[in-house]
């Protein structure tokens, strides 16, 4: 089972940004643990994932909700509050029946600079983009 932090709960929000030739989706989960955030963690989902309230409202995938994007930021906030994270949750470019396609990411040589062009697109307000980074893809293998 998935539970936020005993003393705060995460909070997620949503952010359409523009990259170099593309678009993204993202959903940040900025640190709210007590100090500074000290890394990004970058998470790419599994073909089924997404917000809890379009899994909710599919039938196929409504009983894995408990995967859902806001749930993974809080597994993932659990797993790695000892880094005082903030986390990125990277909403795949379309979708293709239940099958998640990240093409801006798979062009040889342009995944880094698409990463680069849409971070650098987050509100400093929002997350300090300049922390190291972790990146986590899901993958049926």
């Amino acid at each position: 089972e998935i539970t936020a932090m005993a003393d705060s709960q995460p909070q997620v929000k949503r952010l359409f940004l523009e990259g170099e030739g593309t678009n993204s989706t993202i959903l940040i989960s900025p640190y709210c643990g007590d100090g500074k955030a000290t890394i990004n963690i970058i998470y790419y989902p599994g073909d089924i994932q997404d917000e809890r309230s379009l899994m909710m409202n599919d039938g196929e995938i409504r009983e894995y909700s408990d995967y859902s994007l806001e749930d993974t930021a809080i597994y993932l906030s659990n797993n790695f509050q000892h880094r005082n994270p903030n986390i990125i949750l990277w909403k795949p470019a379309r979708k293709v029946g239940s099958l998640s396609e990240f093409d801006d990411m798979l062009r040889a040589g342009y995944g880094t600079i698409h990463l680069k062009s849409v971070l650098n697109r987050i509100p400093l307000d929002e997350i300090d983009v300049n922390l190291p980074l972790i990146l986590v893809g899901f993958s049926k293998g």
